[in-house]
């Protein structure tokens, strides 16, 4: 796991040890880095301190400065060793495919891995999608250059396949640089609605969304959709649609029954007869023509509580 804290266990041991300098060191260098991680994970970079990750890591304040010269390398370099284990497990997957196997499935391979080891990582899928991009310009540079990557592995597979499907379309750089952006952002919003051990879910969507762009596929037909949109969680993201793509009757999402409640409420507003408005002001009397201030009209309240026609309907001059 790369993310780990030891309270509540022995630290290493202090002064002379049995165990090799080197071995104490690179201890305490793990020790730290997942332990930011950890940190970051539960209360957000800004609210990190040093104090915290050793407290966590069980290691000395000397000890961390040994390895590093603030909070900001620290992250960066547990952020980095992150970084290289997921491309890591991506590019495994994807050269594990058969070379006769369908292109489609080297694709597949490299989305079901990169998916998967986030949902294996949480805490580490947190702190790279979600805390990176707050964490200063060298965060986010680090960041873009994992989009960068991305788009080059697209770019390298994308390339070997077209000369089995000389049909494919060529696409520009910026297309597989779109499509890296497009999978972190559903990533990303699928993490920040802690729902990050549901990421192996956006596999068809992703296989889908790649071979639309790179093959010119189009989009597999289903016979029910389901729509979930994680920013906004279960109570106003979820809608299922029964097969045949229709909605079943009277089943919305939140969001949508608030937005219709609130668009029928204007209908009636708007239907309402300027004499029986429910938002008339009976007690209310313009200064200036003596009649009723209506609220289907433009008025405006006079400091000392009075009323009067922004244009006046008996004295229009």
């Amino acid at each position: 796991m790369l993310a780990r804290t030891h309270e509540g266990q022995p630290g290493l041991p202090r002064g002379r040890s049995r165990l090799p300098l080197g071995a104490v060191r690179a201890s305490q260098r793990e020790r730290l880095l997942r332990s930011v991680i950890a940190a970051v994970s539960d209360i957000g970079y800004h609210a990190v301190t040093v104090a915290e990750v050793v407290r966590r890591a069980r290691v000395s304040r000397a000890a961390f400065y040994a390895h590093f010269a603030d909070k900001e390398e620290c992250f960066l370099a547990a952020t980095g060793e992150g970084r290289q284990l997921m491309f890591a497990r991506v590019t495994s997957a994807a050269r594990a495919v058969s070379a006769d196997a369908q292109d489609e499935q080297m694709i597949r391979a490299a989305c079901r891995a990169f998916l998967a080891f986030l949902a294996d990582e949480p805490a580490f899928a947190r702190v790279f999608y979600i805390d990176m991009p707050a964490a200063g310009p060298r965060a986010v540079g680090r960041l873009e250059a994992a989009g960068w990557r991305f788009a080059d592995l697209n770019r390298a597979w994308h390339q070997r396949a077209r000369e089995r499907h000389p049909d494919w379309p060529a696409v520009p750089h910026e297309a597989y640089l779109a499509l890296s952006g497009a999978t972190a952002e559903l990533v990303r919003s699928m993490v920040r609605a802690d729902r990050t051990d549901e990421l192996p879910g956006l596999e068809d969507v992703l296989v889908s969304l790649h071979l639309a762009v790179l093959a010119a596929r189009p989009w597999p037909s289903q016979g029910g959709v389901t729509t979930i949109r994680p920013e906004f969680g279960p109570d106003y993201g979820e809608e299922i649609w029964e097969p045949g793509g229709a909605p079943p009757g009277g089943h919305k999402s939140r969001a949508e029954q608030e937005l219709e409640e609130h668009d029928e409420a204007e209908r009636e507003i708007e239907d309402l007869d300027p004499e029986d408005n429910e938002l008339h002001f009976p007690t209310q009397v313009c200064e200036r023509c003596g009649t009723d201030v209506n609220a289907t009209q433009d008025a405006r309240a006079l400091p000392d509580g009075r009323w009067v026609h922004e244009v006046c309907p008996v004295h229009p001059s």
